[in-house]
Parts: structure tokens; sequence; C-alpha cells
């Protein structure tokens, strides 16, 4: 197999077309995605991150659906990344204890919202008070503190007149312990 998996990629595609009921078919769809994506394929990720992603349920399913995600986001498309982003999120099954995925689907959010990666690391982007508190809880509940206090912060700054300012300011102060 090369180092982006190409090599590996048509005896894959012919493990999972001839042989629908293997047990070895969830494996080798999982590693297929793997490797598009990681060949820099993202139009033929998002065709089988989207195929696998009916077939799915539970965590399963909402890895994919974050893969599928950094795909559209990788891809160029923005839209789709955005409504994919805010799934993962909105569809918690416990809203108070969000998941890696709900991070990483935050993370692509804020990735989109600042204009890259980069912009998403030095300050929080352009929000609702409502959309900078939600993404702040998210980071803060999977420890990723620098990225809470961002979103915090903003809270603070942006919204000074707000009764979420006295939270938001203890809340950047327990991130710092």
């Amino acid at each position: 197999e090369g180092a982006d998996g190409t090599v590996m990629q048509p005896q894959l595609r012919q493990l999972l077309a001839t042989a629908p009921e293997s047990l070895l078919r969830d494996a080798a769809g999982a590693r297929l995605c793997e490797s598009l994506f990681e060949s820099g394929d993202y139009s033929g990720a998002i065709y089988e991150l989207r195929h696998r992603s009916q077939s799915k349920a539970g965590s399963t399913a909402r890895e994919t659906q974050a893969l599928l995600g950094q795909a559209y986001l990788l891809n160029n498309q923005p839209k789709m990344a955005r409504e994919t982003f805010n799934n993962l999120i909105t569809q918690l099954t416990d809203p108070a204890r969000p998941d890696d995925f709900a991070l990483a689907a935050a993370r692509g959010l804020d990735t989109l919202d600042s204009g890259g990666a980069e912009a998403a690391q030095k300050n929080a982007p352009q929000l609702s008070e409502a959309e900078h508190l939600r993404r702040a809880q998210i980071y803060h509940f999977n420890r990723d503190f620098a990225h809470a206090r961002l979103h915090y912060a903003a809270i603070v700054e942006r919204y000074p007149q707000s009764a979420s300012v006295a939270d938001a300011l203890y809340q950047i102060g327990r991130a710092h312990v």
C-alpha cells in the first residue's frame, strides 16, 4: 500500500462490491474512507462517507458525520460542512455532555466562521452571544480550555451588558485553573 493508501483502494472497493455480507465489510468501508481522505480525494471520501452514514447508528454514525463534515470543509463545500457540523451539535444524546464529535463540529464551525484554521486558533469569530456560549460549553466540557476562553472572552468583550458576562468571567477563571 502506498503512503496515501491509493494502492489498496481498488481491492477495498472490490471486497465491498463482491462480498456485501462479509464480516470485513465495515472495516473495509472504514479503511476505504480513511484512504480516500488521506489521499486528498475528498469527493470520493464524501461519496463513501455519505453511503456509510446512511447505514450506521450510534457513535459510528456520529464519527462518520464528523469525517463527512471535515471532507466537505476540505472540498470547499462550506454550506454542506456547516449543515453537517450543526447537525452533530444539535443531535446530541445528552446536550449537557457533548462528545468528541460535537467538539470536532465546533472546531469545524470555528474554522468556517473564522476564515481558516489558523485564524480560529487566535480569535473567536463574530457570532451571536448564544452561539459563543454554545461553542464555549462544548470546548470547556471537552477540556479544550484555550478555545473555550476565546468564546467566553468574546461574550465579555462583545456583549458587555449581557447577563452571561458574570458566568463567562467565572468560566474564564476556571479554564485557567
